[in-house]
């Protein structure tokens, strides 16, 4: 039986908060606390709006201050529940302005987050904004920067995406995160790893939202995303960019069909993708063709690839054949092969396959286009960065 089935018990809670020397870890230790708390105990509500106890709470759920307490770990997590139990409590500790002086301060700090912290921080900054239905997120000023900062930590990632995707209006209505995260990718010691990861979970939650959508294929982010796979110093970043970049390619077709290889270096954005659609659609397969001796901008080599893929042999080969195709791309010298050139070089040999074509002055680069195919598991993606020497011997 408890307490409150008689009239006669006495209510620990109440004699707790009688106390003048009273912890939040003596009540931590009250077995029934949490459950007054969700019932709306209001001298318990009280107790927890009183900016001192914020601050022990704080101390308890976000930082590692009491780690040699034995039973940190349990106090760590009441804390964390009581900060998030009930949407009643929740109202003084959206209005406090020790929380958000604390939390700000957390943002702006240089030092690694203890991962168990950011985990209740991210919980608690979350449950907030849901209570508050989106507007605790106006109390913090450069709030996406100071996310990003921290975004080597995957509660501080998880977050990101989740308020991306749940309050996309109010935390980044301009497609602000994802253009801070493509603009950190190509920053100095950037953890592209990381990035990229934010970056796979939008494209994988929200890409049913156009706005999502739009910032995931805007020039200047597949532009970074090509710069990134070249230049950084991890290889598993380059390869999460390509492979990120591969994925976008299958979905937008227009904006990222290409996902074969690089075509020179990094564009600029001064070619519009609106500007850049009304060119597709008048490409020819001869213009296609002839586009693998240069260098075009990638979303027009994107729709050359795709024009050589679908065309029949015998058209292919006549128009290689009147163009000197062949003879064009074996003058290239092999180290100035760029991968959309390998890849329409792997295409022409499949397309042999079922029409009589010498490309033997092509084979031996042929077979590099193989090897790379194989070693990545499929076409380069934009930007891949070709790790085996072409001219290797």
């Amino acid at each position: 039986m408890s307490f409150w089935d008689t009239e006669d018990a006495q209510d620990p809670i109440s004699e707790l908060l009688e106390k003048s020397d009273l912890t939040v870890v003596d009540l931590f230790n009250e077995g029934s606390m949490l459950q007054e708390l969700r019932t709306n105990n209001e001298h318990l509500i009280e107790y927890y709006a009183k900016e001192d106890v914020i601050k022990e709470l704080c101390d308890w759920s976000f930082t590692t201050k009491f780690q040699d307490n034995e039973s940190f770990d349990k106090y760590s997590r009441i804390a964390t529940e009581v900060f998030t139990c009930a949407s009643t409590v929740s109202n003084g500790f959206i209005n406090s302005p020790y929380l958000k002086d604390f939390f700000t301060k957390q943002l702006l700090s240089k030092d690694d987050w203890d991962p168990g912290c950011a985990g209740h921080f991210q919980r608690v900054f979350l449950h907030l904004t849901n209570v508050s239905k989106g507007e605790y997120l106006s109390r913090y000023g450069n709030l996406i920067p100071n996310l990003i900062h921290h975004i080597s930590t995957l509660a501080i990632t998880e977050l990101v995406v989740m308020l991306t995707n749940q309050y996309y209006s109010s935390f980044c209505p301009n497609g602000e995160l994802v253009t801070a995260l493509s603009d950190y990718l190509i920053t100095d010691n950037a953890d592209v790893v990381s990035a990229v990861y934010a970056l796979r979970q939008l494209f994988n939650l929200g890409w049913e939202n156009a706005d999502i959508q739009k910032d995931l294929t805007s020039d200047s982010l597949i532009a970074n995303l090509i710069q990134a796979s070249k230049t950084s110093k991890v290889r598993l970043g380059q390869i999460e960019c390509m492979r990120l970049l591969r994925d976008i390619s299958n979905k937008n077709e227009l904006a990222l069909i290409f996902r074969r290889g690089d075509v020179g270096d990094v564009p600029t954005a001064d070619c519009a993708s609106s500007a850049l659609a009304t060119s597709v659609k008048g490409i020819t397969l001869e213009d296609s063709l002839k586009g693998a001796i240069g260098t075009p901008h990638w979303q027009i080599a994107n729709a050359y690839l795709k024009i050589i893929t679908i065309a029949a042999p015998e058209d292919i080969f006549e128009i290689v054949k009147s163009n000197n195709i062949v003879s064009q791309l074996a003058a290239i010298p092999k180290e100035n092969l760029n991968p959309f050139q390998l890849e329409v070089i792997r295409i022409l040999f499949k397309k042999a396959e079922e029409f009589q074509f010498d490309l033997s002055p092509l084979q031996e680069v042929k077979e590099t286009a193989d090897k790379l195919w194989n070693q990545y598991g499929g076409p380069l993606p934009i930007g891949g960065a070709v790790d085996v020497k072409l001219n290797a011997e």
